[in-house]
């Protein structure tokens, strides 16, 4: 910080006398400002193992650098991952970033505590280097990874027992319909719609026990392939 003041000499060798002083104040550079917006709370893994990050950082003079930090809680080693590096000339960056936790190997039940850190391109006093919020991310427990399992698995069961619930209410309607028409010369108007409208519905209820078969065995497929609980895992525990 300081101050300056012109001076005027004009060509007979007078000056001011009282020139105006300006003062100078030197705002000190201030560290990058990080926020992760998503997830923005501490979430429970998902069986992709996946964690989508958006990444909002502000700076007074530019961003040279990104960083995600990661340690299991329970543990001291801290590992960080380049998110990527700058020229030092956007002083605003935001960055969707899809985090993987394979190569991780987490237990069930840990928990990894993780932060963003942006450096700026201070190269007087700096650089200076700013820090996110900590969040955390749980590994579920097996518990908890079979109990949802189980909840589906049931869901899927009832959609299947109510579909073919009304798979039989179809097929006793049409059965009903076609002891009438034999009792009759002939089919009249209204009993063809009915009937037509009585197979239209029991393809209709074909088609959703297909649809509701299909989801039982992606869902059991899912649970054979779900890293939550490989084989190697289980093994582990």
């Amino acid at each position: 910080s300081g101050s300056y003041y012109i001076s005027i000499i004009d060509i007979d060798g007078l000056k001011n006398s009282d020139p105006v002083r300006y003062t100078i104040n030197a705002i000190p550079d201030q560290s990058p400002k990080v926020r992760i917006t998503e997830p923005a709370m501490n979430i429970t893994i998902g069986s992709d193992m996946k964690i989508p990050l958006q990444i909002e950082v502000d700076d007074d003079h530019g961003i040279t650098s990104l960083k995600l930090n990661y340690e299991i809680e329970g543990k001291k080693e801290k590992t960080t991952i380049a998110l990527g590096n700058y020229d030092g000339r956007q002083s605003s960056i935001t960055l969707k970033h899809i985090w993987d936790l394979t190569p991780i190997q987490l237990f069930p039940d840990d928990v990894v505590a993780y932060y963003i850190e942006a450096t700026d391109n201070d190269n007087v006093s700096g650089p200076n280097i700013g820090r996110s919020q900590i969040y955390t991310a749980r590994f579920p427990s097996l518990y908890e990874i079979y109990k949802e399992a189980e909840l589906e698995q049931q869901k899927q069961e009832s959609a299947m027992e109510d579909a073919l619930n009304k798979q039989d209410d179809a097929k006793k309607a049409i059965d009903d319909i076609i002891k009438e028409l034999k009792s009759k010369d002939q089919m009249d108007w209204s009993a063809k719609k009915e009937l037509e409208k009585a197979v239209d519905l029991q393809k209709k209820i074909e088609e959703e026990v297909k649809s509701i078969a299909q989801q039982i065995e992606e869902t059991t497929k899912k649970m054979e392939e779900n890293p939550l609980i490989s084989t190697e895992l289980l093994n582990k525990v």
